[in-house]
């Protein structure tokens, strides 16, 4: 860089991936961003999501219009929203998971921010199928969340997402390899701040048992409250799990 010139700034970009579940074009997307305009290294996170390095400032156009091009967003993969829905893909059978992916792909739609500004920004305006921009935020309002939210789908038997560190998790109840509904659990977390002792790690807590149907009202019900009563004033302690231990599962209910 030459003295005088503007400065280089570079981006983390990611994409969003619902279930870790892609096509090998939407991954050749990916790879091909990586390739031409970020460092040359394509990440994997614990969201089964896909993190791109060093985009330069004029590459982030290029970088979001190609991944919408795949039908992948990168709209919710951060910020104060719903993140990525997270659903494990290892020990479920075929048609089980067949079964599942539906919710997670319906959660992911319905709970991610309707703006049309993403569009407006990155894809000049045009309706990309994966974002179905609307005008208003019927879900989040004018302030968004107080901070982030995680979402996890699980069975009984294999929970390598960690279900009960989720925001909000639903564990599948079987019949053999068809689905019944949802045991939902509510306010897990890793978190913490060392030496801080207001901040812990907590496990969700069982909310209620669900038909299938009830998935994604369920959890815009609980994203609201969270929405209204989240702590805004401390983001070290705007998580919903502050919200279940200190005032219950009964009130949250």
């Amino acid at each position: 860089k030459q003295v005088g010139t503007a400065k280089v700034q570079q981006f983390m970009v990611r994409s969003k991936v619902p279930g870790g579940h892609l096509t090998p074009a939407q991954y050749l997307a990916h790879d091909s961003v990586a390739t031409d305009v970020g460092n040359g290294t394509l990440r994997i996170t614990t969201r089964q999501d896909f993190q791109f390095h060093g985009i330069l400032k004029e590459g982030l156009k290029h970088t979001i219009s190609t991944l919408n091009q795949s039908l992948i967003t990168t709209l919710g993969a951060c910020g104060d929203v719903v993140r990525n829905v997270v659903l494990c893909p290892c020990g479920v059978s075929d048609h089980l998971r067949k079964e599942l992916f539906p919710y997670v792909q319906q959660l992911s739609t319905q709970l991610a921010p309707q703006t049309n500004s993403y569009s407006e920004i990155w894809l000049d305006g045009e309706k990309a199928v994966s974002l179905e921009p609307k005008e208003e935020e019927p879900l989040y309002g004018r302030t968004y969340l107080p901070r982030k939210f995680k979402i996890g789908v699980a069975v009984p038997w294999d929970n390598c997402i960690d279900v009960m560190a989720q925001d909000l998790g639903f564990v599948a109840t079987t019949d053999g390899d068809h689905l019944q509904g949802f045991t939902v659990y509510v306010g897990g977390g890793l978190g913490m701040t060392h030496h801080k002792p207001a901040t812990y790690p907590a496990l969700g807590q069982a909310l209620a048992w669900i038909s299938p149907e009830l998935t994604v009202p369920v959890a815009q019900a609980v994203v609201k409250v969270f929405r209204d009563w989240g702590d805004r004033e401390n983001r070290k302690h705007a998580r919903i799990k502050y919200l279940v231990v200190e005032r219950g599962i009964e009130w949250l209910k």
